[in-house]
């Protein structure tokens, strides 16, 4: 599945690639691949739409420090946890995980 390729390519040693890319893809991507988790936690997560800069970097390791830091948020929040970034499949409905 795409969690589990997502998941052996942040596990490979590879030399940094700075690129230009849109970082409200990396905060989807590291969002997508922490739903299950959120959603086991029993945790509520709130998506801002606002746009997010293109930056030139290595995009796995932006990916990487987001996945770090939105963990570290679950692992410390008992009820809501904030991320602001693009997620086009969020909803109104704050009563469930949208994450």
């Amino acid at each position: 599945t795409a969690i589990v390729r997502q998941l052996l390519d942040f596990a490979r040693e590879r030399p940094l690639e700075g690129t230009d890319f849109d970082l409200n893809t990396a905060v989807a991507e590291a969002l997508g691949l922490l739903r299950h988790q959120i959603e086991l936690q029993n945790l509520t997560l709130e998506v801002d739409s606002g746009s997010l800069p293109p930056v030139h970097a290595d995009y796995g390791q932006i990916r990487q420090a987001l996945l770090n830091v939105l963990i570290n948020a679950c692992d410390a929040t008992p009820a809501l946890v904030v991320a602001r970034g693009r997620d086009d499949r969020s909803t109104n409905d704050a009563s469930r995980p949208t994450a």
